[in-house]
């Protein structure tokens, strides 16, 4: 039976909850991590000689966004499992603004036909009862 699923993510770190009863309590089922989501942007590229003459670190940045966009994917992959063996109903998500644009692009057109509410916050690294909190009384 499809469960309401609730994904809260940053750049660095995914955590995946579902919910059985509507207005119950959300519980944890496991997690995804980014090590480039909060890495500095010099420890991604290490044979760079430094900033060029216009003063940027382009490859660095970039490394960084290719990286995040990455992990957007693995988190969206994750979520078109579960609604492919048909153990999502509703979606729940929550992610900072910038985040939550870069899971849109990954998003498959029937995994955002699940997506009831998205929430612009960044939760990432609270405990169940605070997103809970967050989140609609009836999901």
């Amino acid at each position: 039976m499809p469960n309401t699923w609730i994904v809260v993510a940053d750049s660095s770190h995914a955590r995946f909850f579902t919910n059985e009863q509507a207005s119950g309590p959300i519980v944890e089922h496991y997690a995804l991590t980014n090590p480039t989501g909060r890495a500095h942007r010099g420890d991604l590229i290490s044979d760079r000689q430094g900033r060029n003459r216009n003063g940027d670190m382009g490859h660095e940045a970039q490394a960084q966004r290719e990286g995040i966009s990455r992990f957007a994917n693995d988190v969206c992959k994750t979520l078109e499992q579960a609604r492919s063996e048909g153990e999502l109903g509703k979606l729940y998500v929550v992610a900072p603004p910038q985040f939550l644009g870069e899971l849109r692009k990954h998003q498959a057109a029937p995994l955002q036909q699940h997506v009831a509410q998205e929430l612009a916050k960044n939760l990432a690294a609270q405990n169940a009862e605070v997103i809970r909190q967050a989140l609609p009384t009836r999901l």
